[in-house]
């Protein structure tokens, strides 16, 4: 492969793909970045970058075969309540989003990747260009969870499990065997925020991927601002699945965990 495309969302997540690409000796990464969403740094690392708005598929599209990129990676989220603004769709984005009678993060991105798909276009494996960057089996952190933390992670495993599946988030925060706030669209910072403010410290953080996980994208993403909210809201444990998680700057994650007193554990 000599040309990888991104789309590029938020975060580091972005960058960390461009930057894997280059060391496995992709020759030209081509980016497509989006306005208010993409941070700008991903201008230094891909060699050619097209700022678009959220919904110009067309443009996308012509841009990746201009230059040679049949190979795309979706990398970084796109604020979710964006979904109710006034977004600037072109026409092939607007007959997609009519065809959706759910407005999943799946199926609107496995709709995107069908699309990209008929242009020649395919979409790997977000993870591709980070291994190293997943979450590992065990506790990653100095601190381990206790036994009745380890019950909680348990049941909110289960039940993150059955949300993820049900496309309505990935994130469950229990507290002593109860559930106190689930994921749905204001995203997991603000679902452990809220968690905090409810139940005050010791929350327990679960995060997993669909029992199917798609790994094209929506994978679940952690990293160091997870855990600035979690050190916030009071949290004591993230638990993620072993691999089922991309964990940016995952070194840094850790070191700041332990800092914290926070316990990470991969399931």
């Amino acid at each position: 492969m000599n040309n990888l495309g991104i789309i590029a969302g938020s975060g580091d997540f972005p960058l960390l793909v461009a930057e894997g690409a280059k060391r496995t000796g992709i020759k030209q990464v081509v980016a497509v970045a989006l306005l208010g969403e993409t941070k700008k740094e991903i201008e230094d690392i891909a060699d050619v970058v097209l700022w678009i708005e959220i919904g110009q598929l067309s443009k996308m599209i012509h841009f990746f075969k201009k230059n040679g990129a049949e190979s795309v990676v979706m990398a970084g989220q796109i604020t979710p309540t964006k979904l109710f603004s006034k977004l600037k769709l072109d026409l092939r984005m607007t007959e997609i989003m009519k065809k959706l009678k759910f407005r999943g993060a799946e199926l609107i991105f496995g709709s995107i990747a069908n699309e990209l798909a008929k242009d020649g276009i395919t979409i790997l494996d977000s993870s591709i260009f980070i291994k190293e960057h997943l979450s590992e089996k065990g506790c990653m952190t100095e601190n381990k969870p206790t036994v009745d933390q380890e019950t909680d992670i348990l049941k909110g495993r289960e039940l993150a499990r059955a949300i993820a599946n049900l496309d309505i988030g990935q994130t469950i925060v229990m507290k002593e065997g109860a559930v106190v706030a689930v994921e749905a669209i204001e995203g997991t910072n603000q679902t452990i925020l809220r968690a905090g403010s409810l139940a005050g410290a010791g929350t327990i953080v679960v995060k997993v991927p669909k029992s199917k996980q798609d790994l094209r994208f929506d994978i679940p993403v952690v990293g160091t601002e997870t855990i600035r909210v979690m050190k916030e809201a009071g949290a004591s444990v993230l638990a993620l699945d072993c691999g089922g998680a991309i964990m940016l700057n995952k070194s840094e994650v850790i070191r700041k965990s332990n800092a914290a007193g926070i316990v990470i554990v991969g399931m």
